[in-house]
């Protein structure tokens, strides 16, 4: 217990860190969203989506595929949607030498038009070790139904500061890191998936705030929709299951061999069936020898991942222009 409680402390202090270093380090070049686009939107609080005793019925035992196929298709149904994302991956790798820990978070705002394949992202791309190594990068990117167009700042100035990059997206399932195709991207696929793939008993509780009646449902999806949803988040520098030779292994099945369980919880507006707020934390743990059988050292490696996405301005209008700069990057 007194390991935990170090480990909690250290965690806690890490991330504070971050915040502190995102702020001092990285300025915003990027463009600003107009009333249409997402920093407009005015996302509610955590704690005004979490139900009380006296607002919320006993959680009920319910039929996974009764409760969430409205849900999905709701979702499956939306044109346009603001999604605000925060996810943080927790990453530690102990070794006979010593324990190596590494926190990365990916900070992002979605503003996604399905019907014209398009999404404007930004991103803020955090990893702080344990060593005391820092990184900081702000992405600012369009997609639209064939390409993406990314632009970059990288703290201490490391690569070419705001330069335009265009790249083709490609079609298809998931299968690697670095290559991901636009619904994924937007997160309405994955987040589908995680869904439909959930076929065991589910709990629910109902309540009502100042707003409209709302549901909040806990269900578990199947390893290999959770290992999709995880590869619909790479950025460089994002999500992996690293060895001590340096070898990333982030294809698909090795999240999906590794996935040891976690939290998945929804909160859905009653009336609609669209999802208010999402919480997802899965976690993902390995022995070196799983992951590399020419790994010469003995250890494991744990990956927590906590994400919160909020939802917003359903099917509202938003004006997804390219940049004519950045039509012209290379």
């Amino acid at each position: 217990m007194k390991h935990k409680l170090v480990f909690i402390i250290i965690s806690v202090s890490i991330i504070a860190l971050i915040s502190s270093c995102v702020t001092q380090s990285i300025s915003n070049p990027g463009p600003q969203y107009t009333s249409t686009s997402i920093s407009s939107t005015s996302q509610p609080e955590i704690s005004a989506f979490t139900p009380t005793p006296s607002q919320t019925s006993k959680p009920a035992s319910l039929n996974a595929t009764a409760v969430l196929a409205p849900i999905s298709a709701a979702m499956s149904k939306v044109n346009t949607v603001n999604i605000d994302s925060n996810i943080i991956d927790q990453y530690t790798m102990r070794l006979q030498s010593g324990t190596i820990q590494t926190v990365y978070i990916w900070d992002g705002q979605r503003a996604v038009d399905i019907g014209n394949n398009q999404m404007h992202l930004k991103m803020n791309l955090d990893e702080l070790s344990n060593d005391g190594l820092y990184t900081g990068i702000k992405v600012n990117s369009y997609y639209d139904n064939e390409n993406s167009y990314n632009q970059s700042w990288m703290s201490g100035g490391l690569s070419p500061q705001g330069r335009w990059y265009q790249s083709k997206l490609r079609e298809g399932p998931l299968n690697i890191v670095g290559e991901v195709p636009l619904p994924a991207k937007n997160q309405l696929s994955p987040i589908i998936e995680l869904l439909a793939s959930a076929n065991q008993t589910i709990f629910r509780t109902t309540g009502k705030l100042d707003g409209p009646s709302f549901q909040v449902i806990d269900f578990s999806p199947s390893a290999e929709a959770v290992a999709d949803w995880i590869l619909s988040l790479y950025f460089e520098g994002g999500p992996s299951m690293q060895v001590s030779t340096g070898i990333d292994i982030i294809g698909k099945n090795t999240f999906m061999k590794t996935y040891k369980g976690g939290i998945f919880k929804i909160w859905v507006d009653s009336e609609s069936n669209l999802i208010i707020k999402a919480y997802f934390a899965p976690v993902f743990q390995a022995t070196l020898n799983e992951l590399d059988s020419y790994s010469r050292q003995t250890g494991n490696i744990e990956s927590d991942f906590i994400g919160q996405l909020n939802f917003s301005n359903y099917n509202q209008p938003v004006d997804i222009q390219v940049p004519p700069e950045a039509l012209n990057g290379k």
